[in-house]
Formats: structure tokens, sequence, C-alpha cells
């Protein structure tokens, strides 16, 4: 845990520190006496630069922390202004009519579209942009999250930023009118790799057991729990059962596009 999380630290999928994890895998699964191959595949990589959120109450305009969701698009560095509003998910999906929330900042309080059905129907509205709050986590930190691959090739996507619980929670006590987002950069492809490693059974009939965690990890997070702690579960699951004796094969495998919900 301590080698992926303070030797590597962030391992957003597609990039160096996700191969780097990936590599230490590889060789901490061979050393354990497992037959390790690794698969490649494309990915959009987060590449992100400058990300700005400005929110104007009281009459002025104040700073506060905010993260893209991976699979977002930026705004190309241009920034965007927009008056803010609230809503309030996944209820206020069963409104009839969501045109009201064209051209605005949208503070969406719930941190995951319910259904491929709801995302469209945001989409078709054409919001400037989203503003994610994880309403589990009433927290001041902006948290992690990433849109669904499959939603933003067929559906479309706007700019999506996590903001911290406590910051909206002021927003509404404090009667925020508008907002203005900077980001620069955004997705690029790029390349992620699962790690696969076989201790293989003696009766190839037998099927086989898999078991997985995933290496990668969301933007600004050492992942030490999410998902450096189930990897070392298969590394220890490897040193510990390479030496018995086994009917079906077992296989381990740590994947390296989990945060993208891939």
């Amino acid at each position: 845990i301590r080698d992926l999380a303070d030797g590597v630290g962030e391992r957003l999928a597609g990039t160096d520190g996700e191969r780097d994890a990936g590599r230490r895998i590889a060789a901490a699964f061979r050393a354990a006496g497992a037959r390790v191959r690794t698969e490649s595949f494309p990915v959009q990589a987060r590449v992100v630069g400058v990300q700005r959120l400005e929110v104007r109450t009281g009459g002025r305009w104040r700073r506060y922390p905010a993260s893209l969701f991976s699979n977002a698009p930026g705004t190309g560095g241009i920034p965007v202004d927009a008056p803010l509003v609230f809503f309030e998910a996944p209820a206020a999906y069963g409104q009839p009519d969501l045109s009201f929330l064209r051209g605005k900042a949208v503070v969406h309080l719930g941190c995951h579209i319910e259904s491929r059905a709801a995302y469209r129907r945001l989409m078709a509205a054409q919001p400037a942009f989203l503003l994610f709050v994880d309403v589990r986590y009433p927290g001041a930190v902006p948290l992690a999250d990433g849109l669904f691959p499959a939603y933003r090739r067929s559906i479309g996507a706007v700019p999506v930023m996590n903001v911290a619980f406590q910051d909206a929670w002021e927003w509404q006590r404090r009667g925020a009118s508008a907002a203005r987002l900077t980001v620069s950069g955004g997705m690029r492809p790029a390349v992620s790799h699962n790690v696969v490693a076989e201790l293989p059974g003696r009766d190839p009939r037998a099927g086989l057991l898999a078991l997985s965690a995933h290496h990668d990890t969301q933007a600004d997070s050492p992942g030490a729990d999410d998902n450096a702690s189930g990897v070392a579960g298969l590394l220890e699951l490897a040193r510990v059962l390479a030496p018995r004796p086994r009917r079906r094969t077992i296989r381990l495998i740590s994947f390296g596009a989990e945060e993208q919900l891939s």
C-alpha cells in the first residue's frame, strides 16, 4: 500500500503514474511465483492545467476549489459565466421539463447520473456547466469522479466539476447568483493496462476462480484505500496460494481504468 500510495501517488488511467504502478505490481506478482501478463487498451487520460471556479455571493466573486470529472471536457481555457441554479438529484429528474437549466451553472446535488435516460435529458437541457456535489460526504474538500465514457461518446458532455459539500451549502445559504468556470486541458488519447496474474491449476476442465482490484486512482488522490489496499490483498493471495496445490486455476487481476467507469 505504501509503495503505491506514497511511492507512486496519484495514478490516473493512461498516465505515467498508472504505468509505474502496473510495473511494480507485475514484478511483485512474479516474485510471488505467478505467471504474469499485461493487457493494454485505449483510454482517454485526464490531463488538466488550470481549474478555476468563482462563485458570486454577497455581491462579490469568490474563488472555490473544484476538480474536473474524468471524461468531461474543459472550457478551452476561456472563462464561462452563467447564472447559478440548484438541482436536487435524483428527485429533480422527475420534473417533465428541464429547460430551466439551459445556459445555467447547475449545482447538481447528488454525485451520480441515475440512468442513461436521465443523462440524455440533462444534456438536452444544454446547461453551461455542471457542479457536482457528493451529498454522501459533507466535507470541505471536492472529491473526484467521472462520467461514463459510453455516455459521453453517444450523448456528449459539458464541463463537469466536483465541488465540496460545504461550499455548496454556503452558496445556498448566501444566495449565490452566478458562477464562472475556467478549465484548460481535459482528456487526451492514451493507453491503460491491466495486470493479470495466474496460478495454474492441475485440472484445465475445472474452470478458474477470478479475483480483482484496481491500481488507478481518482484525481488528486494517492488511492491508499481505493484501491491500493485491494491490490495488496491480491499480492498477498498470490504469495500464500502460489506454493499450494490446487485443482482450479486462480486468476488475479489488477485493473487500470476502474475509476474511469470503463
